[in-house]
């Protein structure tokens, strides 16, 4: 039996949580599969380019074979997928896993997909094109899948609402990005000596940036500190700059937009942080979390989606509907010293449970159970 893997979410020429995931369970999940002889062949799908520079150990591999597929267009890629696939199930059986969503709806195949939420489906108006492909293809994709992988229970819990008829569903965590634990932080010059909470990735409006800064407002009446945003997309970003504008204007110098920052850069940010704010209303992971742990910063947390999952007992929870929760959170960070203390031990305690070799190793179980269900 062949496995043929997905690995064209590398195409992109910057990695954003996706990638991220792909870059990580493969490097060591191919490795796994080369070495163990279960399958014939190893061929990985994607940008030959991006493959050598991201995965060079396994085009080093004297059985890897890369199969060229370098486009960015998301339809383009499911056309393409789909041909590699059929052409290679002409040639003998095939195990096709893609640590992303995107799968195939070739007959014959044996397929093991990944899902990591279903943001689609949950918040249409933001995912247009993706809601089109979770609405009307994903339904015919698991009807081609032996197994879906979920990056939490929640996600899995999630899939069930939206798709009751879905095949097998197996949640493995992911892990944190492992350049975090080597990367130099480089100083943010206009927040040095400044005492501030930290807020990764404001995209969408389930993000809750509106009721965080309604809460920072009501910290600042009686405390001292900034807000600050790091990344997200122009066109949130600029309805929550004009909510500032309407409500608040007073604090205009003191809630910073940062955009899009280095790696070394939000290392620096979470380190110095009282605390990351991470109170949106969904999260199908929640990576900011582990690596606010990994960088000793005190998590505040939503009770919702799969923040309560993944954190464990390592953060301070609020209703991210209640403004007076949120704000509530800020006040006691920025006065006990003690409690961001034991919070950071606790992260460090939580974040044992994920780790990447741990990750592939449980995934490889499901591709291995597969095939040898095929074979026998």
């Amino acid at each position: 039996m062949k496995l043929l893997v997905n690995a064209t979410i590398l195409n992109q020429p910057r990695l954003t949580g996706l990638g991220v995931y792909t870059q990580n369970v493969l490097s060591l999940l191919l490795d796994r599969a080369l070495e163990t002889g279960l399958f014939d062949s190893v061929e990985v799908i994607g940008d030959r380019d991006r493959i050598e520079t991201l995965l060079a150990g396994f085009v080093n591999h004297d059985r890897g074979r890369v199969v060229s597929c370098p486009t960015l267009n998301p339809v383009r890629r499911l056309v393409d997928l789909n041909r590699v696939v059929s052409r290679s199930r002409k040639e003998g059986p095939v195990l096709f896993y893609s640590p992303t969503h995107h799968g195939v709806v070739v007959q014959g195949v044996t397929q093991v997909i990944t899902i990591h939420d279903v943001f689609a489906r949950l918040f249409p108006a933001n995912y247009r094109l993706q809601h089109l492909y979770f609405r009307y293809y994903l339904p015919r994709v698991l009807t081609r899948t032996r197994t879906v992988i979920t990056v939490s229970t929640n996600t899995a819990n999630d899939l069930a609402r939206f798709y009751p008829d879905r095949p097998r569903t197996i949640p493995i965590h992911e892990a944190m990005r492992s350049d975090f634990k080597s990367v130099e932080p480089v100083e943010v010059p206009q927040l040095a000596d400044r005492k501030y909470f930290l807020f990764v990735g404001p995209t969408y409006r389930y993000k809750n940036c509106g009721r965080l800064i309604n809460a920072f407002a009501e910290y600042r009446r009686h405390g001292e500190g900034r807000l600050v945003f790091s990344g997200g997309r122009k066109a949130y970003l600029n309805t929550l700059r004009r909510q500032i504008d309407r409500e608040c204007p007073h604090l205009r110098e003191d809630i910073v937009f940062l955009g899009y920052v280095e790696t070394g850069e939000l290392v620096w940010l979470y380190q110095h942080a009282l605390g990351l704010m991470m109170v949106t209303l969904y999260e199908g992971f929640g990576l900011p979390a582990l690596e606010a742990m990994q960088c000793d910063c005190p998590v505040v947390a939503a009770n919702a989606g799969a923040l309560p999952e993944v954190t464990g007992d390592a953060a301070y929870f609020v209703d991210p509907e209640n403004v007076e929760s949120i704000t509530m959170a800020m006040q006691t960070l920025d006065q006990d010293r003690q409690l961001r203390s034991r919070l950071v031990a606790k992260g460090k305690t939580n974040l044992k449970r994920f780790n990447w070799e741990k990750t592939a190793r449980e995934v490889y179980a499901v591709l291995e159970a597969c095939a040898r269900a095929d074979m026998n």
